[in-house]
């Protein structure tokens, strides 16, 4: 079968994964550049030519095909709020990880907090994207993950939204487990919407990855 190309990588990572992790997971939030994770789903008829695993963070649930929501709020609280969201929780088909699970969201599930800044010993987390990276490098099995919609800065906009740096942080400790990082091509995560440049250098150097190497061409 033929296997959809993945955004460019806003990383290249030349570190294979561990043999069990293998799994490839496409984090979706809603910002702009979810519409990269679109224009590639449309040109497959099913979507694990993509990727085995879709985690969406909270709204895009209610409108993209997904194996786990995350929802890092308290969800008593959040109902009043969003009501449409939170209520489709109570009937959610998928598990949905959240702060506390309580009993009239059969599916939800309680994020393991303790145990993941006990294994990474960095008690950093202010977005509900840094916890879905966070759990992947937990869980074991997941070697590439694949970002769409996660983004908190826009080009030529003085808006931001508070998140990135914590986010980075994360996909770069993620990076150094040998998990490949793929950032779709218009976000400003990671500066991907950007060409590659390299600091300094007056002639930019061409670079490939050859056998897990880095090679100046």
């Amino acid at each position: 079968a033929k296997t959809l190309e993945p955004a460019s990588p806003a990383v290249s990572v030349p570190a294979e994964a561990p043999a069990s992790r293998k799994k490839r997971v496409a984090i979706i939030g809603m910002g702009a550049s979810l519409i990269d994770y679109v224009a590639q789903y449309v040109n497959e008829i099913r979507s694990d030519m993509l990727c085995d695993e879709v985690w969406v963070i909270n709204n895009c649930a209610l409108f993209f095909k997904h194996d786990m929501v995350f929802s890092m709020r308290d969800l008593r609280d959040a109902i009043a709020d969003d009501p449409l969201l939170v209520g489709y929780f109570k009937t959610s088909p998928v598990p949905v990880m959240t702060t506390v699970a309580y009993p009239e969201y059969p599916n939800a599930i309680e994020y393991p907090l303790v145990e993941v800044l006990n294994k990474y010993k960095a008690p950093y987390m202010n977005n509900s994207v840094a916890y879905a990276v966070a759990y992947a490098m937990h869980r074991g099995d997941v070697g590439h993950l694949q970002l769409y919609g996660c983004d908190y800065t826009y080009p030529n906009r003085s808006f931001a939204e508070e998140g990135r740096g914590c986010l980075e942080f994360w996909l770069s400790k993620a990076m150094n487990l040998g998990i490949a990082v793929t950032v779709g091509q218009s976000s400003t995560l990671l500066d991907q919407h950007k060409s590659r440049v390299y600091y300094g250098f007056k002639d930019q150097p061409t670079l490939r990855v050859d056998n897990g190497e880095f090679v100046k061409l």
